[in-house]
């Protein structure tokens, strides 16, 4: 048990540090995304309004890893909402 727990917060200060040094964000398994609660509203090229950049970033290798949409590209088209 001691060791589950160790490895678990060892991992949550790893995804902390990647967070803090600006990594680009990266799809977890089972499509989990690696980003902070900041509200900073993000307008994608697909017309939909992201939380920040950083979720719109995950929302981009989702739509790049599936197969039916793998040619868009999804980028930011502006700061703010849609």
């Amino acid at each position: 048990m001691k060791c589950v727990l160790l490895l678990a917060v060892l991992a949550g200060l790893l995804l902390v540090q990647a967070l803090e040094s600006g990594a680009e964000p990266s799809l977890l398994p089972g499509g989990v995304c690696p980003c902070t609660r900041e509200l900073r509203p993000t307008c994608g090229s697909d017309g939909v309004t992201y939380a920040n950049p950083c979720t719109l970033k995950c929302a981009a290798q989702a739509v790049q890893a599936d197969p039916k949409t793998r040619g868009f590209e999804l980028r930011v088209a502006r700061d703010g909402p849609c």
